[in-house]
Parts: C-alpha cells; structure tokens; sequence
C-alpha cells in the first residue's frame, strides 16, 4: 500500500510523463528529447575496495543560470522561479545556479560609504538564501501540471491509478497521432527517481583569480559531484587572488562564462585522459555537456527595432551578431538598458563561440521564468481540440481565398466587447503590433519549452506584420550556421549558375546534392539549368550547403506585366529538419531582406509543410486542375482579382525537372 507521500509523487511522475509527450510538437522533437535529457541509470554505483564509489551515469546535461537583481523581484515570482528550476531537475537537466554580482545594487550606496568586501558577501548570502528557500520549497509551491487540484475545493486529488507494478494504459494522442506507449513506459521507467525536496549547496571561492592568466575555476570535480547527487550548486561571484589570497567579487557574466567553458573543457580532457574509464561515458565522448546558458532579467531579451522593441526570437549569432549590436546603438534605448543589453549579448557571444553547436542560450524575464504552466499547449479548462483544429492544415479548394492569418478569430479586438467570465483568455494571451490580443498564442513558460523542444515559443520567420504574430520579451541564441545570400540588380540581369560554379562562387554539386537529399528525389540538373539559368534572382546558401533558396524571376502579364520573385527550390538537409531553425532563418533571409516587396510559390496540395507556409503567407490559392496551391507574402503584394490570375498563372507554368519522372 503506497503512503499519500508517495501517491503524490507518482502522480507527479505520471503528469510529468503526460506533459513530455503532449508538449512536443513531433515525432522528432520527442525523440531528441528523449535522448538528450534521459535520467541517469544509476546516481553513484558500488563502492571499490577503496570505498570510492564509481559512476555508472549518462553525461549530466548541464544549464546554468544566471538571476539579475534578485532584491527587485516579488517574492511569488521567485517561487514560481523555483518550481522551474524544480521541473527542470525532472526533466534531466542539471541545473547551476549563478548568484548576481548586484554591482549596481552597490552602486547606489557606494557615495554614502566605504565598503568593505564583508558587505558584498553578506549581500550575496542573502541571496543565496532567498535562492536556496525558493528551490528547496520549490515542490510544496508546484502546482496545476505536477499536482493535480480539484477545481472546486482546491484540494490536492490523489489518483489511485498510477502503480508503478503495473502496465498504465494510455489514450491514444489523437493531436499527435503517434504511439506514445514505447516513450512513455521508458521514460516511466527512468523517472523512477525520489522526488523529495531538492538541495542547494553554496559554493565560496571557487575561481583563482591570476593577473597575467585571468579567473580559472578550482574545484571543477566538487561541482560534478554535487550534481551527480542531484544537489543544485549556487555558485558565489568571488574569486581569490593567487598572489594574495584575497578574496574578490567578480563580474556574474565572467563567473558563467568561466563556469561553462572550464566544466566543458574539464570534461572533455578528462575522458581523452582516461579519467573517467566508464564505458558509458566512452560511448559519449563526454561526461556532461553544456546545453543552456539561462539569463533571467528584469530587461528581457535582446530588443529589435523591427519588433517594435520587443526582443528578437532567435539570434543566429555568426549571421546576426554585428548587425545586432550595430541596431542597439541606434538610441532607441535609455543608456542603462543598452548598456545591459550589449552585456548580455557580448557575454552569450563569448560562451557560445566556444561551446558545441547544439549549445543554446535564453534570454527571458524573471515573470516569464516563473509561469508555471505545464502542459505547455492551452489553459486548463480551454477546449483544446478546438485550439488544435483552428491551426490544422485548412482545407482544400480552387476558390481564392485569405490565409487563416487574416481570419477575425485570431484577434480579441472583439472580445472587449463581449461579457466574458474567464479572465485567463486575456490574461494568457500576448498582444501583436496592432495592439490585439493574439488568440492563437497561448504564454508558455520558454525555459521548459526550450528544454522539450529546442525552439523558441514562436518560429522567428513568422511575418512580424501578420496579425497572430505576437510580441515576446525571451530571445533564444544559438552559435548557429554562416548564411551568404546574394540578389541580382534587375530581371534583366539574372544571375548564371554555371558561370559562378566555373568561378568557385557556388558549387552546383552541392547545391544538387542538398535538393536531392531534402526533396528525396534526383533533381535533373541540366534540364534544371536550362530552365533558370540566366533569370536568378536570389540565391541563398546557409552553412556548408545544409540549407538554402533559389529564387526566379518570373514574367506575370495579368494585372500589369511585370518580373516577379519566384521562390523556385527551397531545401534543408534532412538531418537539419526541425532543429536549429535551418529553415526560419533562410526564410527569414529571402522575405526580410531579399524580397520584402513581393514573392511568391508553390506547393503541392497535399505537401505536410503546408501549414508552415500558410504560418508566413498573406494568402494562397490551388491553382484549378492542378496539384498546385500558391501562396504569397510581402508588403506590396495585392488581393485584387487580376494579380492573382498573374500568381496562378506564373505557378502554373512551371515544369518541373526531376530524374524519377521520366
């Protein structure tokens, strides 16, 4: 018979479990989840004759994070930052967390007297106190996706369903429509953890300060311990001199930084030196990896100007980088703000460069980091099958008509209006450039939703225009991929492929081979060239060729004749399909830069993406008696009858130029 302590700890697991499996969007995205983020088979296994124990884990997948002016923050929030960092642990992340350095705390004070370094300890105590109560009480202030309450009387509701001796039987995801019991009986079983409170340990000192060398963490073995135990470290911003032994407060930027880069390179040697022998970390090539560089502040993500101010979604750091920190400076924000901006985005920069590729780094306000809102799709009491048809791939027909993005039911404008009992509606709901609430957006937490998905809450090519296009206060960051993009003057001056293959401006195998493998299926190259060379109008190449456009320039002659960009081939490795956001950030190149004005394609009726392309459309159409639907975007794009006849027309046209059709 299981004690109420332990039922609530099933039922824990169980929603948990649930929760993973509804809150991924694909069949991908639930299996990346599952491999990256597994619980560890065994926290410390048996003791040799020595009575040293031996690690037989998974690497620990490790984020660390960083709190801005914790001392400004409501206490409600900092517990509901609490119960994060605890569903993070359940979700197999490690977590380390950085106390702030609060020098602008100090600031304030620092005209009315001296002071010593014993304030700034006692400061960062306090801190740690306050970070320590929120994450040890973290359990008992969880609620709504890991203790389920009953909507009446508020009470915790115990389910008697949950017996770990015994096969659970689930209801088929009719959203996903995929089979969720091989998932869930692994992850049920790799769960089977203790989920009493957690435990902060407070880690002094840990960095030696050397002048010609810099700061060098110490004890980086004391650190993995901790976590192998499932102990949070807080770590202290303070280092010592190696000439003085005098202690020193240290910028929190530089501890994270530190942090993350000598624990990665800690790891890495300590495997190529045979420190760890176990074959489990062998398999791995690594005993932890870096995942997630987490800043919580009061300023939020990295603003953009063409967001209004709101933050950027994604930043692609080796295509993005310059260009952002150029835009900060153009004064569209009070000194300080820009100034702790630039900090933020130098220092995730710094740790990101030197990190692997699938590293990333958030960005988000402390009130963002508290929502404590698991299952991340809709609210408790929403109809979310409703939610989940409303976003379906829209039916079929050869009538013209506008992309759900333009449809009334995507705004509340309306719903001011109207009585309407249940405040969450509004309360969960983000608002886009018009000033409306966007209905097909619901407030997720993005630190959770970043760990089960590796994406930001919103795809970062959405058209910022478009009205169920929300404004967001997180940017995610990643090292990302080199994007090279280039657009001929004029019609009359296409670009020639086989030209600039010959100058080693582009390699057309490559290019081949990238379509190929992204369409599955042989592209005829010659029959290809005859038909564009000459009228390229953009070309666009991400990475070694993983990703990347062709866009045409084709003759419209309904409405008033005139060239028009044709989005042509659009292609993305297979192996990059559904992470690192390969495909936004083409996208986003071709319509925001490229071709702002006007652009149009096609696809096939029955092609799976067609609802990521009606996502960024200003409309589409099927093309009559074809296999085709249109869909343009841009600024000047016109609804009028006759420019649409000239976008059937040019989408008509188009033979298509495959090796397995002929």
């Amino acid at each position: 018979m299981l004690n109420p302590l332990s039922k609530l700890h099933h039922v824990q697991r169980k929603q948990l479990i649930l929760t993973i499996l509804n809150s991924t969007a694909t069949k991908r995205e639930t299996k990346n989840y599952f491999l990256k983020y597994r619980a560890r088979n065994s926290l410390i296994g048996p003791r040799n004759e020595f009575g040293q124990s031996k690690r037989l884990c998974d690497p620990l997948r490790i984020s660390i994070i960083k709190i801005k002016s914790l001392e400004n923050i409501p206490i409600d929030t900092l517990e509901g930052i609490g119960v994060t960092i605890f569903k993070l642990t359940r979700l197999g992340v490690s977590p380390i967390i950085v106390i702030d350095d609060n020098v602008d705390h100090f600031r304030k004070y620092k005209q009315k007297k001296s002071l010593r370094f014993e304030d700034y300890e006692k400061n960062l105590d306090e801190q740690y106190k306050i970070l320590s109560d929120v994450i040890e009480n973290s359990m008992s202030n969880s609620h709504g996706s890991f203790v389920q309450k009953d909507r009446l009387n508020d009470k915790i509701n115990i389910s008697n369903d949950f017996d770990t001796t015994n096969e659970v039987s689930i209801k088929k995801n009719e959203q996903h429509n995929y089979k969720m019991n091989d998932s869930y009986q692994f992850l049920k079983r790799t769960l089977q953890k203790n989920s009493d409170r957690l435990s902060t340990i407070p880690m002094k000192a840990m960095f030696e300060v050397d002048e010609d060398q810099g700061i060098h963490l110490t004890f980086h073995q004391s650190i993995l311990d901790y976590l192998h135990q499932g102990n949070i470290p807080i770590v202290y911003p303070i280092g010592y001199s190696s000439r003085t032994s005098e202690q020193l407060l240290l910028p929190s930027n530089l501890v994270v930084e530190n942090l993350a880069l000598n624990l990665y390179n800690y790891s890495k040697n300590a495997i190529k030196e045979g420190i760890y022998s176990d074959n489990e970390y062998k398999s791995h090539k690594a005993a932890l990896s870096i995942e997630k560089i987490i800043y919580i502040d009061q300023i939020g993500g990295i603003p953009s100007l063409e967001r209004m101010s709101s933050s950027h979604v994604l930043i692609n750091l080796k295509q993005e980088f310059g260009d952002i920190t150029m835009e900060l400076q153009k004064g569209f924000l009070k000194p300080f703000e820009k100034q702790s901006h630039l900090k933020n985005l130098n220092s995730i920069n710094s740790i990101l460069m030197r990190l692997p590729d699938a590293a990333a780094a958030i960005i988000t306000t402390p009130s963002m980091a508290a929502i404590d809102d698991l299952p991340l799709f809709g609210i408790e009491g929403e109809n979310l099958e409703e939610n989940r048809e409303m976003n379906s791939e829209m039916p079929i027909d050869a009538d013209v008509r506008i992309s759900d993005t333009y449809k009334d039911s995507y705004s509340y404008s309306k719903l001011l209006n109207k009585n309407n009992s249940d405040d969450t509606m509004v309360d969960n709901s983000l608002i886009n450039q018009s000033g409306e609430f966007v209905n097909s957006f619901r407030i997720k937490n993005p630190i959770i939703y970043n760990i089960l998905t590796d994406r930001p809450l919103i795809s970062p090519s959405l058209p910022v225009y478009l009205k169920n296009t929300p404004l967001l206060s997180t940017t995610i960051t990643r090292k990302g991929i080199d994007v090279k993009y280039l657009k001929s003057e004029s019609p009359s001056n296409g670009f020639d492929l086989i030209k600039m293959d010959q100058e080693g401006k582009i390699n057309l195998k490559k290019i081949k081979e990238l379509i190929d493998d992204s369409f599955r299926r042989p592209l005829d190259l010659e029959d290809y060239l005859k038909r564009i060379n000459g009228k390229v109008a953009g070309l666009i190449i991400a990475g070694d060729y993983e990703a990347g456009a062709i866009v045409t320039w084709e003759e419209m002659k309904h409405g008033s004749t005139k060239n028009i960009p044709y989005l042509d081939k659009f292609a993305v490795k297979r192996s990059l399909q559904g992470t690192f956001s390969a495909a936004d950030i083409v996208f986003k190149v071709m319509v925001n830069t490229l071709f702002p004005k006007e652009l149009i394609w096609r696809s096939r009726q029955n092609n799976p993406v067609n609802k990521w392309y009606h996502e960024r459309s200003n409309g589409s159409l099927c093309v009559p008696e074809t296999q085709w639907r249109c869909f343009w975007v841009g600024n000047s794009t016109k609804q009028d009858p006759e420019n649409i006849k000239g976008y059937m027309e040019v989408c008509e046209k188009i033979q298509p130029s495959w090796l397995d059709t002929k």
